[in-house]
């Protein structure tokens, strides 16, 4: 009898999941067409500022090591191999952590939930999917309630306030400052732009392209203007605004550039407190003017120049 019963206690907690996973509500695959199995989740700071908002930091260091095809099994492990266990796949028991960007939300799959599976598709550790959320369904409670990050900088509605936030950001890649992706300009655009929380005074967009790495560039676009000189006073006055802003424990050094066509002032960071991170050591500000040639409604050409405000790493 003691034999059985501590058989039975072992097979209990084989089979059972671990507590910090049952928070997850459950879930069911309709489909797995639309999973994304090479997703750039160490590049995408959105992305992982949500799943850390809603799941925490575990789950996130976890999920970056355990969300691609390179950590599932083998019978998953590849597009061909996928195709061949496409029905197979749905009856993976799943949990569902976190949104990831508007449209799709991420998975768990855990050994513990998942012995039913075919050995070549069981999992030995923990896995993660990202897929559209039209593709699972709840099995458990109400849907998963998205978590409203709570910014850990301020939104001034002042220059010298903006500028000072996003550097307080720049340690995490932005990702308190970085919002939703843009709509496409027209059908022809494949650069895509994710919105700034924090709009520059005086700035016409402030916005964070996609350089397929990360999202740690800040832009913030002051308009085109017809001459040189028109452009030049308001990039004299954007110079100024930033030389007047008081860095707490930053010191910049300054200097400008003037190539062809294409006029630059910047500041480099100088640690002269001490106190500055590694990681702020590498910040770069710059102000910049760009030629361009542009064209009028009946495709006449003329000289535009471009003024922009960028907030980027040394090494990009």
């Amino acid at each position: 009898m003691k034999r059985f019963l501590i058989l039975s206690l072992v097979l209990l907690v084989g089979n059972s999941v671990s507590a910090q996973y049952e928070k997850f509500r459950t879930v069911k695959f309709l489909e797995t067409n639309s999973l994304m199995s090479t997703f750039n989740l160490e590049g995408n700071a959105a992305a992982k500022a949500q799943i850390r908002a809603q799941a925490g930091a575990a789950i996130l260091e976890e999920a970056l090591i355990s969300a691609s095809e390179n950590a599932w099994p083998d019978g998953i492990a590849s597009l061909d191999s996928r195709n061949k266990n496409r029905s197979l796949m749905n009856s993976y028991n799943g949990r569902y952590v976190s949104d990831v960007e508007t449209n799709s939300c991420m998975i768990l799959i855990t050994p513990a939930e998942n012995k039913h599976m075919e050995s070549s598709l069981r999992p030995t550790k923990n896995i993660y999917f990202i897929l559209s959320k039209e593709s699972i369904e709840f099995t458990s409670g109400n849907k998963q309630t998205s978590v409203v990050i709570s910014p850990s900088v301020s939104f001034p509605n002042n220059f010298n306030g903006q500028v000072l936030s996003l550097l307080a950001d720049f340690e995490t890649d932005f990702e308190n400052v970085i919002g939703d992706k843009l709509p496409a300009k027209n059908e022809f655009d494949v650069f895509a732009e994710y919105d700034s929380k924090i709009k520059l005074e005086g700035a016409v967009k402030c916005y964070f392209p996609d350089n397929f790495a990360s999202h740690n560039t800040f832009v913030a676009d002051f308009g085109d203007y017809k001459s040189y000189e028109e452009g030049k006073v308001v990039f004299d006055k954007l110079v100024a605004k930033i030389n007047g802003i008081s860095f707490k424990d930053m010191t910049f050094v300054s200097n400008e550039s003037d190539l062809d066509n294409l006029w630059t002032y910047y500041w480099l960071p100088f640690n002269l407190s001490g106190k500055m991170s590694p990681k702020m050591e590498k910040v770069l500000m710059e102000v910049q003017m760009i030629k361009l040639l542009a064209f009028d409604e009946k495709f006449n050409t003329y000289d535009s120049y471009s003024l922009i405000f960028r907030i980027s790493k040394q090494d990009q």
